[in-house]
């Protein structure tokens, strides 16, 4: 039982923060179709696709290694400090240069793959190209928070991190698509800073 208290203390607010970024995540299409039109929301979720799998695929191995190997050396913060850099130098070589070549042949890609009408998807593919650029920062700050058990700064930092998306999207619907989308990738990047602050008092 003690065991069990002790998962469930750590794990409800893991299942809170994954709830609430789901939530959120689809709130940009629902919003999108919402306010604008069906048209312009297909093109939206093209736009995502491409970098979507890029960043989410590496982005679950990434994660599938880093927790336990942080887990295992928990006691020895100058280890995972050093493996924690490493795995941010490592991944963003493998992502930064599939979405920066994403980002350069969108326009040539879209065409070869979906045809002339799925031209408008663009702007979107090569806004989310930059946006998840981020993600191996992100993920692997948030999986060393986790493997030190400290899943509420985890939470702390997912609600920290939706109220800026909350007034990001609140802000881009008063414009225009793009500008909403756009003020997400740049929510994305401050979230960068957000997500790797704890570590600085944690890892030193």
């Amino acid at each position: 039982m003690n065991r069990i208290g002790g998962m469930f203390s750590f794990g409800w607010k893991l299942l809170c923060a994954s709830l609430l970024d789901t939530i959120f995540n689809n709130l940009y299409g629902l919003l999108i179709g919402k306010i604008y039109n069906e048209e312009l929301l297909g093109s939206y979720n093209r736009g995502e696709q491409f970098p979507k799998l890029i960043a989410g695929n590496l982005g679950a191995a990434i994660q599938a290694v880093l927790l336990p190997a942080f887990s295992a050396r928990q006691e020895n913060m100058d280890q995972v400090r050093h493996m924690a850099r490493r795995a941010i130098r490592i991944s963003s070589f493998a992502v930064l240069p599939m979405l920066l070549g994403l980002f350069g042949v969108a326009d040539t890609l879209v065409c070869a793959l979906l045809g002339d009408k799925w031209l408008v998807c663009v702007p979107f593919l090569r806004i989310m190209c930059i946006a998840y650029c981020f993600w191996p920062i992100h993920i692997t700050n948030l999986q060393a928070i986790n493997a030190l058990g400290r899943s509420d700064i985890f939470l702390k930092l997912e609600i920290v991190k939706k109220t800026l998306s909350l007034f990001a999207l609140i802000i881009g619907m008063n414009y225009s698509v793009y500008v909403m989308v756009g003020l997400k990738a740049f929510q994305d990047f401050l979230c960068t800073f957000i997500n790797g602050a704890p570590n600085r008092r944690l890892l030193k």
